[in-house]
């Protein structure tokens, strides 16, 4: 479907949309895949994994260990995380192993993000729905970087630029290491604050490199905090140097958020109907692909 045959909303959205095509043809942007990707395949969001947490540590009440109604609306999403942590003990891995291991396949979606030429793919999900979109689009299989394990990463940061070298990379852990996934204030505490890699890292990534986000909200205190820095650092008030596609309801402000998303983040927004599902991001992904 080419481009130009897309209905949008505002000339902005058209503009942006025109932008993200011209990056993608130069074969230098990077994908950043969030959870709202992932919950278009049924895995579970923050706040619903949190919620599911919370269920957890209750039928385990019979332990001592029931949560306080209280935490369930507690509003410090890290917080909550390490709380559930502390209260299911040793059945806290196996939890997130079980959630995210599952294989609920692919969807038109993941297999057009892994089609489209991008360098490299990041994602801050733990299932592994882009390897398997990979294997199904691709001859090759997918090779995957963990961003916990320093040797593939500075491999993976050592070899970026060579053309033939493409990864999926997993910047907060994988399901099947469970103790490489970044979830808890303590997870984020020990990858952000403690050491100053991992935002070295991703702060030079988006200084130096473009991006187009899926399934984001920069809800994500540290990636936002990032992002913020980096807009400060290199940012340009009428530029933007990376682009993301964000699902609105009918009642959202596009302009409040375009410009949250600009101004704060240096990050240009295109903007779909999310009351119909990922069908709106779906057309405009095979739009990106056939343009």
């Amino acid at each position: 479907m080419p481009a130009r045959t897309l209905r949008f909303q505002t000339a902005k959205d058209e503009e942006a949309f025109d932008e993200v095509s011209e990056v993608l043809r130069s074969t230098r942007a990077l994908a950043l895949v969030g959870a709202g990707v992932a919950r278009g395949l049924d895995y579970p969001d923050w706040q619903t994994l949190l919620d599911n947490m919370h269920r957890r540590v209750d039928s385990l009440a019979k332990r001592g260990q029931q949560a306080s109604k209280y935490l369930k609306r507690f509003d410090d999403p890290l917080w909550r995380a390490e709380e559930y942590r502390r209260l299911l003990g040793k059945e806290y891995f196996p939890f997130l192993t079980k959630t995210f291991e599952q294989d609920r396949g692919t969807n038109a979606v993941t297999k057009a993000i892994v089609k489209l030429p991008f360098r490299h793919i990041l994602t801050t999900n733990y299932d592994a729905s882009l390897e398997r979109a990979w294997n199904a689009e691709h001859t090759t299989p997918a090779q995957c970087v963990r961003w916990d394990k320093e040797d593939d990463l500075l491999e993976f940061l050592f070899r970026f630029h060579e053309p033939r070298y493409r990864r999926i990379v997993y910047v907060h852990g994988r399901w099947d290491a469970p103790e490489s996934i970044v979830l808890t204030d303590t997870d984020y505490t020990s990858r952000y604050v403690r050491t100053e890699g991992a935002s070295k890292r991703l702060f030079a990534l988006f200084a130096m490199q473009r991006f187009v986000f899926f399934g984001f909200s920069l809800a994500d205190p540290d990636l936002a905090a990032i992002m913020r820095e980096v807009n400060v650092a290199v940012g340009s008030k009428d530029k933007a140097r990376h682009f993301a596609f964000i699902g609105l309801g009918k009642r959202d402000d596009r302009e409040v958020h375009r410009s949250r998303m600009m101004l704060k983040f240096g990050i240009k927004p295109i903007f779909y109907d999310a009351s119909r599902g990922h069908q709106p991001l779906d057309t405009l992904l095979h739009a990106l692909l056939d343009s």
